[in-house]
């Protein structure tokens, strides 16, 4: 039952647009909609991330593998292994049963919101600042004149330590997929 009951919740998780129920997509249909490899899609097969159907021998995707993708390829861009994508499915395909296992994972999806919620923060601060800079840009532009300010010298100087902050965070990002 906890399987059906998660999994229904999931559902919330994916994608509010879904498309029909009974829809199939061959694995070149799909690499194009999500703007992926055909490689990338059998890898995720081979790791058990994505187990289409077969028809005539040829891999057919349906909305559920659709919306499974999706959810693989947001937690990607955010910086989650397959390791940790495959963390989570495995609990949302009810794979996990074990009393002692779920709380284990529980604690593992707490430092994961977390981590998350700190990012959703640097987003938010680093877009606010980067939002203050195109203004000041603009204003530059306009005055035409290749003279800069005392005031903005500081915030391109400002600007230039949160674009080093910025790509720390992108090397970490991408050193961690």
């Amino acid at each position: 039952m906890l399987h059906m009951n998660i999994q229904a919740e999931a559902g919330d998780m994916v994608s509010a647009t879904a498309p029909r129920e009974d829809a199939l997509w061959t694995i070149r249909e799909l690499a194009r909609d999500f703007d992926v490899t055909a490689r990338t899609l059998r890898f995720y097969e081979d790791k058990q991330l994505l187990a289409p159907k077969r028809l005539r021998g040829a891999r057919v995707y349906d909305a559920k593998d659709r919306a499974r993708l999706a959810y693989i390829l947001r937690g990607k861009r955010l910086g989650f292994s397959l390791s940790d994508m495959r963390g989570v499915l495995d609990v949302t395909d009810g794979h996990i049963q074990s009393r002692a296992e779920l709380k284990l994972r529980r604690q593992s999806f707490d430092v994961m919101i977390e981590g998350l919620r700190k990012r959703r923060s640097d987003i938010e601060t680093l877009s606010k600042d980067m939002e203050t800079l195109c203004v000041l840009i603009d204003t530059h532009i306009e005055k035409s004149s290749d003279e800069v300010s005392e005031n903005e010298a500081a915030v391109f100087k400002h600007a230039k330590a949160y674009d080093a902050i910025f790509r720390q965070y992108m090397d970490e990002d991408f050193l961690s997929l």
